[in-house]
């Protein structure tokens, strides 16, 4: 029979890797940053767990401070499709006077997320009658 690996397991070697290891692809945006593993969970997968419990289906470890270290105090679970709303290449807008995330905002206008991209870039003109706002371009504007 295959062996299957326990997703919590995956997810704890992801983080070592990502903090610990320079040949890994994503080392430049964690440990590349600084950013560490608590010795207690780097060393033992049982502290990890007793700390964080099992990953619920369908969630992903969180860092509440994206600039924080993977340790008890900074880590939760959440549910995947929140987990991507927090990285920190994550675009902003303002819709009709609501911050949202640009996903949501194409979402809302029925549009494909590259089109507010677009918009965004000016690589087409956003009709008029859209209330939407680029924060991260306002200052230039």
């Amino acid at each position: 029979f295959p062996v299957t690996i326990p997703q919590t397991y995956k997810i704890w070697r992801g983080i070592i890797n990502r903090c610990c290891t320079q040949t890994c692809s994503s080392f430049h945006n964690y440990g590349g940053r600084g950013i560490t593993v608590c010795e207690t969970w780097r060393t033992s997968y049982e502290a990890f767990i007793a700390d964080m419990g099992e990953c619920p289906l369908g969630h992903s470890i969180e860092r509440i401070n994206v600039d924080g270290n993977y340790e008890p105090s900074n880590c939760m679970w959440i549910p995947i499709k929140d987990q991507v709303r927090n990285r920190r290449n994550t675009v902003l807008v303002i819709l009709d006077g609501k911050e949202m995330i640009q996903a949501d905002a194409a979402r809302l206008l029925g549009v494909k997320p590259a089109t507010i991209f677009y918009w965004r870039k000016g690589k087409q003109k956003k009709p008029d009658y859209i209330n939407l706002i680029f924060p991260d371009q306002t200052l230039t504007q």
